[in-house]
């Protein structure tokens, strides 16, 4: 009977920690790929770039931030993805990466 339980608590433990990685390679994807976004509105600013590989960035980023949200269980995380996907300035989203940034730590941490 104790076996069983320790077992069960193994179980229980692990799968926590797992959740927990899953949201924290979220959250560090996100932050890439905003970084990344971020260049590509920077470039497609100063006209460096051709529209259509500056369209198709934008909805990889797009497709691959709602991914991750679906993982990202912290609120201020969930918050930022959000609201850097609203508003697509280079800047914002520089911004919103550097958030991402510390709720990763943050995640990592615990």
């Amino acid at each position: 009977m104790v076996g069983r339980l320790s077992l069960i608590a193994l179980l229980l433990t692990g799968g926590c920690s797992s959740a927990k990685d899953e949201e924290l390679a979220a959250a560090k994807g996100a932050r890439s790929v905003l970084a990344e976004w971020s260049a590509v509105e920077r470039l497609d600013g100063a006209g460096r770039l051709p529209s259509a590989y500056s369209e198709a960035m934008r909805a990889k980023a797009r497709e691959t931030l709602a991914s991750d949200r679906k993982s990202i269980r912290d609120a201020d995380a969930g918050r930022t993805v959000d609201a850097a996907a609203k508003v697509p300035n280079a800047r914002t989203l520089a911004a919103a990466g550097e958030r991402l940034e510390q709720a990763a730590n943050r995640l990592e941490a615990h």
